[in-house]
């Protein structure tokens, strides 16, 4: 009789590969959101892409106006045009 668990080794990496790919999905679901809900005059929103791992892909990136205003003032305040 075969006393293993009906999962074996190989079944609990693809659980695992299965709850990352969830959380990756409950992550894009929240950035769809951010991007399409929330009032653009609050944020700024920008797409980030590389091919140097096709596992990075797209990359949306939101950040509000405030916080990218004082980037933008601690940057660009200091550089002579």
């Amino acid at each position: 009789m075969n006393n293993e668990s009906p999962l074996g080794k190989n079944s609990l990496f693809h659980l695992n590969d299965i709850e990352v790919l969830l959380g990756h999905l409950q992550d894009t679901r929240d950035s769809l959101h951010e991007f399409f809900i929330k009032p653009h005059e609050e944020n700024i929103y920008w797409l980030d892409y590389t091919n140097a791992a096709p596992q990075h892909g797209v990359t949306l990136t939101v950040q509000p106006i405030a916080g990218s205003k004082r980037l933008w003032d601690s940057y660009f305040g200091r550089q002579k045009v």
